[in-house]
């Protein structure tokens, strides 16, 4: 009889800025895919990963990570391929953002209710962040789906899963470009373009800002990423954006708004609303003309 495969769990607890950072680091590494649940984040490594390793790994990226890292917990378990996959697929359920943007699976089934006003964005979780049960991609969402117009041009920098491409495509945004430094990222987005038939409708580029032509401006930019990435690339931001063009400034949380509005003022970013969700936020900004 051939013995089931099985895969180590890593069950982290941590405060939310640096769950992502220690999610994101981890898929990096080698890890195949993370959910979060409550306040714990799951992240599935290949069985090959041995648990020593791992918890003297992870040792040492707590010790490098400074402050917060005491309070930041973590378990490991081995769990058989059958448990994995079923708590994969209970924990991701079909999720109505905004008013009409219904983020799902493609195992799901369209939810009763769903109306043809409905947008329907199918995303497969991967190595890639962006499901659309995140309160920061959420918020990102709400900001495009209040702002966006068809036949804007959109730039949705840090691309993930591409859910906020595909968001902005079926919102009727065109041309769509989706930027991530991630080349994994980037293969899960373009699996999610197939699942959503948009391949013809968003351009995925690895890279990050500076792999953009010059020239290139934005009726609307999406940067769903984190402080330490948005602080060095606000003036870039603000260079691609079009006269009165909108950035949607998310993967932050309250504490860092004055900071970040302080510092895009610099480079004639005018901040108009603020989005908020348990303690994250999304900036929604306009390039002064």
């Amino acid at each position: 009889m051939v013995r089931e495969q099985r895969w180590l769990r890593l069950t982290l607890r941590a405060p939310s800025p640096l769950m992502e950072t220690l999610s994101d680091l981890l898929l990096e590494h080698g890890a195949l895919g993370s959910w979060q649940e409550g306040s714990a984040v799951h992240v599935y490594l290949p069985p090959e990963f041995n648990p020593l390793e791992v918890h003297s790994c992870l040792r040492r990226l707590l010790q490098c990570l400074g402050s917060g890292a005491e309070e930041i917990e973590f378990e490991l378990h081995w769990e058989e391929e059958r448990d994995w996959q079923s708590a994969w697929k209970a924990h991701f359920r079909p999720v109505l953002v905004g008013r009409r943007l219904l983020v799902r699976a493609p195992w799901h089934e369209v939810p009763k209710g769903a109306t043809d006003r409905d947008l329907p964005i199918v995303i497969q979780p991967g190595q890639a962040f962006g499901t659309g049960t995140h309160p920061s991609t959420q918020l990102t969402l709400e900001a495009l789906e209040q702002h966006a117009r068809p036949g804007m041009s959109a730039l949705d920098l840090g691309t993930g899963s591409g859910i906020l491409a595909i968001a902005a495509a079926k919102l009727g945004c065109a041309p769509v470009i989706g930027l991530d430094i991630d080349p994994v990222a980037i293969e899960n987005a373009r699996e999610n373009l197939r699942l959503n038939r948009a391949e013809g409708q968003v351009r995925l580029v690895v890279g990050s800002i500076d792999a953009l032509a010059s020239g290139a401006r934005f009726d609307i930019l999406l940067a769903n990423l984190q402080r330490q990435i948005l602080l060095p690339i606000l003036d870039d931001i603000a260079t691609h954006l079009n006269a009165n063009g909108v950035a949607v400034l998310a993967g932050l949380i309250e504490t860092e708004e004055e900071e970040i509005t302080s510092e895009m003022a610099r480079f004639g970013l005018r901040s108009e609303d603020c989005l908020r969700r348990e303690e994250w936020i999304a900036i929604v900004a306009r390039r002064r003309v």
